[in-house]
């Protein structure tokens, strides 16, 4: 059975047979582990031939689900290091599923600390998302956890946050693991009962995180001095364990709260840190501006021209990245709309070459009647007959040409990804997006049939409240499905029969 059901899905497209044999693996979730993690492996083993970061990286949340339930707890962390060497380039969901499931198999082998961390890292990332549902399972983990540590006032308050997590609307900023509440006593009440819980503070980096959080608070409350003792503490102990998030903000927030206090010069020397730790241009000049100032009021105005200058420099390569976005954006719509245009001319042409070629149907039949009636002049009308006949043949060869260049124009997407007509076999509708569909590639594009159907030529109809086909491709066809070239299934619906007469 299982190999008839892969044999099935050979022939569809890579992208969709992954996600496919994932749905296989959590349909038998509750049913039969084994076959779960039979499907989830192939998926794996598929995702790494394509070589797609993401579905390799969902495929492995997948597999080690079902690994741990099976207590191969080190065959599943070792899988896990993927997503963390590639977690940059995954959804904020996926980010989510990775931490919550390190931090199960870290639960697992009771090393609290260590889950609590990533329980917390997961939060962080299912905010982000908003992936509610990620959220309550990850609050009622570490409610478990705090019971079993006997820390009933923390066991219960996230008990009570799994429970509401579908009705907080607030948005997460940075690494916010704080409860949402608008009281900033409240939150730095709750992030000293989190730091009792840990034993080395100095190594930890939940309570780096925590630090962080705390910092954030006294900016609210506009107390700077706590903010730089908390953000110097969380600093302090990212140095020590090499953990590199936030650092950059750290510092910044360091340098604006001595600017706060007038010590410009330790304003100066943080703000400096704050650049050298972070790449982020938008970031970079909002420092460069508040060391401008600090410049300015010590009267260094040479290293204030300094910056002055950098300021300027990357407001302007910002504003150049902005109006290269802009210029694409226009040049990609201009496209689309002349190859449009293009598109209408020739399908104009190509009815006036059908109305020439019906003329001249008309006028073969009347020769030829002719000739039979007048035998006296059969020369003279065969002499025409044949000319008429060369001429049909010259005007059939013109629309086949005409016909190849509609087929040769490409469809400009919305994702700025261009598709030859004639290579396209069929387009695929998925809720708000589109697969394209090629023998060498499929390209996904947020899109609707309707749309896109007005910018194709008559050779693609549509057989299916979900499919676009391109008649070229038809190989053959019965009372339910049509088969296309080489052997691809696609529905045939009573509603659009009549489309591919």
């Amino acid at each position: 059975m299982l190999f008839v059901s892969f044999f099935g899905l050979a022939q569809v497209t890579p992208k969709s047979e992954i996600r496919t044999l994932l749905n296989k693996a959590q349909e038998f979730h509750k049913t039969n582990q084994d076959s779960a993690l039979h499907y989830a492996e192939i998926a794996y083993a598929k995702s790494i031939v394509l070589n797609d970061v993401t579905l390799i990286a969902r495929s492995i949340v997948y597999k080690n689900t079902y690994l741990l339930v099976q207590k191969k707890y080190d065959e599943a962390e070792q899988l896990f290091q993927y997503n963390f060497n590639h977690l940059d380039s995954l959804p904020e969901g996926l980010k989510g599923d990775t931490y919550y499931n390190f931090g199960s198999i870290k639960y697992l082998k009771e090393n609290y600390d260590l889950a609590l961390e990533h329980y917390f890292n997961a939060i962080i990332h299912y905010k982000k998302g908003a992936v509610d549902k990620g959220l309550r399972k990850a609050y009622l983990q570490i409610g478990v956890i705090y019971s079993k540590l006997n820390r009933d006032d923390l066991a219960d308050y996230f008990y009570n946050k799994s429970l509401a997590s579908g009705a907080d609307n607030h948005s997460a900023k940075g690494e916010n693991i704080l409860p949402t509440t608008h009281d900033e006593q409240e939150k730095l009440i709750m992030s000293e009962k989190l730091l009792s819980g840990i034993k080395d503070k100095s190594n930890s980096r939940l309570a780096a995180i925590i630090y962080y959080n705390m910092a954030q608070s006294y900016i609210e409350l506009q107390d700077y001095e706590n903010i730089i003792k908390y953000n110097l503490e969380s600093v302090k102990i990212k140095d020590r364990i090499n953990y590199m998030a936030n650092k950059d903000k750290s510092y910044a927030y360091v340098g604006e709260a001595y600017f706060n206090l007038k010590n410009y010069n330790l304003a100066i020397e943080y703000l400096n840190k704050a650049l050298k730790n972070s790449e982020k241009r938008q970031f970079k000049l909002k420092i460069n501006d508040l060391l401008y100032r600090a410049y300015e009021h010590i009267g260094d105005y040479k290293n204030a021209l300094r910056v002055s200058t950098t300021i300027n420099t990357v407001r302007d390569s910002l504003n150049l990245l902005e109006e290269r976005e802009r210029i694409a954006e226009i040049t990609s719509k201009f496209e689309t709309e002349k190859q449009a245009k293009e598109i209408l001319l020739l399908k104009q042409e190509n009815q006036a070459k059908e109305l020439l070629i019906s003329t001249n149907e008309k006028n073969i039949w009347k020769w030829t009647l002719l000739a039979l009636l007048a035998t006296l002049i059969a020369v003279f009308l065969g002499q025409k007959l044949m000319g008429s006949i060369k001429r049909l043949k010259t005007v059939e060869y013109e629309k086949e040409q005409i016909a190849k260049k509609v087929e040769e124009i490409a469809v400009i997407l919305n994702n700025k990804s261009k598709i030859y007509l004639d290579k396209l076999k069929y387009i695929k509708s998925d809720g708000n997006y589109l697969e394209f569909v090629t023998d060498d590639k499929t390209i996904i594009d947020r899109n609707k049939l309707k749309d896109i159907l007005n910018a194709l030529p008559p050779n693609f109809v549509r057989v299916h409240r979900s499919y676009v086909i391109n008649k070229n491709f038809i190989d053959a066809l019965n009372s339910k499905s049509l088969f296309l070239k080489s052997n691809i299934e696609i529905p045939l619906s009573r509603t659009y029969k009549a489309n591919i007469a």
